[in-house]
């Protein structure tokens, strides 16, 4: 979490969230039947077409699996201002 931090001059600092609740922030996803790539893109508009909860810290992570093949899929939404 970043607060003013009177050791920096007040500047912005990052300090530990102790009240992060990671089972909002990691989540699981199953992609529907066949799980080609069509699904996980379809998956993948829906989640970046949400807006992340500017009360919570901000990002998401997405385990996806069911991708035909065995396979499973990653998907992360970060708000810019964390990497700019």
């Amino acid at each position: 979490r970043v607060y003013r931090s009177p050791s920096t001059g007040w500047q912005w600092a990052w300090r530990d969230d102790d009240e992060l609740d990671i089972e909002y922030h990691v989540r699981h996803s199953a992609l529907p039947e066949p799980g080609r790539v069509r699904e996980l893109l379809a998956l993948g508009s829906r989640l970046h077409g949400t807006l992340l909860d500017r009360q919570r810290p901000l990002w998401e992570f997405h385990l996806i699996e069911g991708l035909e093949g065995d396979r499973f899929a990653a998907y992360t939404k970060v708000h810019h201002a964390m990497v700019d």
